[in-house]
């Protein structure tokens, strides 16, 4: 048994105490996060959802059976942001069903598995017998080790500086990566071609605005880095994404120096959500801030639902460009017309990066509208 699976041994044991329940969860949240940052993964089993809320809204795959507590119905039709009447199904769910949701395909959704057969095991003679026969006929030799090369380096000179910045930087515009390398737009341009070529790295399909790019690792490219030890830096959901996130915090905060950003923000946990970001004005106002490039049929529903937040003041939807913007109204009004409580909804508003991120932006007009 690994120290960490004797901690999570004696969290249990804590937890079951009402007067010691509080003890090992910071330690364990703590633990989880560093095993993260070193990539370890862990695969979280449990007839209760007894698990804190900060491992519960880090998991990347989660699987549920039959409940029927409605302690644990609730954490988890909050966990997977289920809406009451999808949740209600889960104590229906019969023998090898379950509900399934992951990062890859968001929306939960209900499997069977089909019941296996096994053939009867041998008897014990019979592998006794199989195995003398098998060491009769074995010759063995001693083999000296013979130790594997080390791998080969596909790119090296330019195309490998420019790896190493994609590998830790895909969030930046070309412009930025030529200047943090000190390459003008042509040697860049090279450089990057080669690797391309090689399988290692791609654009991504969606741009910015109408033509700026963003260029990011390939699956070859990451078992590449992998081989040779190359630092990787993760985004939950993408090198465009998280470029838009911090260009909006950017500039808005220059508005105001009173204006201040919750990322991870509580607010709509009860809900099942977890903004991006959420702006806090200082007259009180707070406005949650979305940035929605995929998926955006799942977006738009929980751009409705934010809005019937209690606390929350306005809601504030970036696209990266003027057609995700239009898909994302479109399914927005879809929702809206399936939503009967449209009674208390916050305003929505929609922006594409275009034209957010102009220097004529007027974000004090924007930011008004709350009041």
């Amino acid at each position: 048994m690994t120290p960490f699976m004797v901690f999570l041994e004696e969290y249990h044991l804590l937890s079951a105490d009402p007067a010691r329940a509080d003890i090992g969860k910071p330690t364990l949240c703590t633990q989880v996060a560093t095993a993260g940052k070193r990539n370890i993964r862990f695969v979280f089993s449990n007839q209760l959802l007894s698990f804190p809320d900060e491992i519960l809204g880090n998991l990347g795959c989660r699987i549920v059976m039959r409940l029927l507590n409605p302690r644990c119905l609730w954490v988890a039709q909050r966990s997977m942001g289920l809406t009451p009447e999808q949740a209600v199904h889960i104590p229906e769910l019969g023998f090898r069903e379950a509900i399934v949701q992951y990062g890859d395909y968001p929306a939960p959704f209900k499997v069977r598995v089909d019941e296996l057969s096994f053939p009867p095991p041998p008897e014990e003679a019979a592998l006794e017998a199989a195995a003398q026969a098998f060491l009769a006929e074995t010759a063995w030799t001693e083999e000296k080790a013979v130790h594997a090369p080390a791998p080969e380096m596909a790119v090296t000179g330019d195309a490998l500086k420019v790896f190493l910045r994609l590998a830790e930087h895909s969030d930046e515009l070309i412009p930025e990566r030529c200047d943090a390398l000190g390459m003008d737009r042509a040697r860049e341009v090279r450089a990057r071609k080669v690797l391309e070529a090689k399988g290692f790295v791609a654009a991504l399909e969606q741009t910015l605005g109408k033509r700026i790019k963003f260029y990011q690792l390939t699956d070859k490219g990451i078992d590449w880095a992998h081989q040779h030890s190359i630092k990787l830096k993760a985004y939950k959901s993408g090198p465009l994404h998280e470029y838009l996130l911090n260009q909006i915090e950017k500039a808005i905060g220059a508005v105001s120096p009173k204006f201040s950003f919750q990322r991870h923000s509580p607010i709509a946990r009860e809900h099942g959500l977890e903004p991006d970001s959420v702006l806090h004005l200082p007259g009180g106002q707070r406005v949650i801030i979305e940035i929605c490039c995929n998926n955006i049929a799942y977006e738009a529903r929980n751009l409705v639902r934010e809005q019937q937040i209690e606390g929350v003041d306005m809601v504030l939807a970036v696209t990266p460009n003027q057609k995700t913007k239009k898909a994302l109204e479109q399914a927005v009004e879809r929702c809206r017309a399936a939503d009967e409580a449209a009674a208390g909804r916050r305003p929505l508003i929609v922006v594409d990066a275009g034209e957010c991120m102009a220097k004529t932006f007027d974000w004090v007009t924007v930011l008004e509208r709350p009041t």
